[in-house]
């Protein structure tokens, strides 16, 4: 059994274990880590980047030291949906071995990039294509392992393609009031 994380690095710890076990037995270049915390869901008004691209770093960094990388492409890079959110992260993330780019930058893909870690990529960012973006960063990636981190696409058929390695949602309960009960209590 999994334990219920209770923070954000407890999280983002059991994301990057499953990321790199469902990369390294199941041969899946495709991944997806679905984390439904408002707090880390660019499409949320809650959204705190801080905590998104910590959590981002944090999903990435084993990545570098699971034996999935080519020598010769030791780079993982994460790969944001808006420029703003780049800089951000630049500026927060100090590993050469985690570059930083913007998703549908012409330069996204480079020639040591091992592997990219999409972050939250959003069909309703007017900004860029999103879905655009990511499905022409598939075709140049060729065989390198994609992370999504929450990516919010819709009925995306590049979504398609993703194997579910990690899943965290949220749950809560609401009891309602009948004839036993006499008031209603909300829970975590």
């Amino acid at each position: 059994y999994v334990q219920v994380p209770s923070t954000f690095e407890q999280l983002a710890q059991q994301g990057a274990r499953s990321t790199v076990s469902a990369a390294r037995q199941g041969g899946h270049r495709r991944v997806l880590l679905e984390a439904s915390a408002a707090e880390l869901d660019p499409a949320s008004s809650a959204c705190q980047l801080p905590e998104l691209i910590q959590f981002a770093a944090a999903t990435a960094g084993p990545i570098l030291n699971s034996g999935l990388l080519p020598v010769s492409k030791p780079h993982v890079k994460l790969l944001f949906a808006s420029a703003y959110d780049a800089t951000c992260a630049s500026s927060c993330v100090f590993d050469t071995a985690l570059p930083i780019s913007v998703l549908g930058h012409p330069e996204e893909v480079g020639p040591r990039d091992g592997a990219f870690v999409v972050v939250g990529p959003n069909i309703a960012d007017s900004a860029m294509r999103a879905e655009a973006a990511f499905t022409e960063l598939l075709t140049k990636a060729a065989g390198r392992l994609v992370v999504a981190i929450n990516p919010r696409l819709g009925n995306s058929p590049a979504l398609q393609t993703f194997e579910t390695a990690y899943m965290m949602r949220p749950m809560s309960l609401a009891y309602l009031a009948d004839q036993h009960a006499q008031q209603v209590d909300r829970v975590r």
